[in-house]
């Protein structure tokens, strides 16, 4: 029989324990170990500071897709850059290549992409176009050199 008293009393502080220190429901009182609540832990979830949590998550979601701006997607920007002819001019080795397929994903196979160097051998297309880094994008006539953001891209070929 005390031995059930035992394990009762310590599942009962335990519980007590995980409902003021964990859901946060002791955070008036103030401790001195810790200003988050009275048993010194730090709750799982807190509101951030000015949140009004009078509102319904529905009216926040609706504010937050009112006020950002539209996403681009590498699908649209891949297309938008098919259209303008846009080329880009690359080497396999290089990262900044590399993130270039990596932020247009699959979608990177729509492009025309220009292979620059095979072997030690810089390709004479490559050369006629006068590449000083790579990746080179030409798009509409216009030169972009490095990293370009799907905005950037977007931007150039007038998306």
């Amino acid at each position: 029989m005390e031995k059930y008293v035992f394990s009762r009393v310590f599942l009962v502080f335990f519980l007590l324990l995980v409902m003021f220190g964990l859901l946060g429901l002791g955070n008036n009182v103030k401790s001195p170990l810790n200003k988050n609540n009275f048993f010194g832990f730090a709750t799982l979830w807190q509101a951030p500071e000015g949140t009004n949590l009078e509102e319904t998550p529905v009216e926040n979601q609706q504010q937050a897709l009112q006020s950002e701006k539209p996403v681009l997607s590498a699908l649209k920007v891949a297309l938008c850059l098919k259209d303008a002819g846009a080329k880009i001019y690359g080497i396999y080795w290089s990262e900044h290549t590399a993130k270039q397929r990596e932020i247009l994903g699959e979608y990177f196979k729509y492009l025309t992409y220009v292979e620059c160097q095979t072997g030690n051998e810089i390709l004479p297309e490559c050369e006629g176009v006068k590449v000083s880094e790579y990746p080179l994008w030409v798009i509409n006539g216009k030169k972009l050199k490095g990293e370009q953001t799907l905005e950037q891209l977007a931007t150039a070929a007038g998306c």
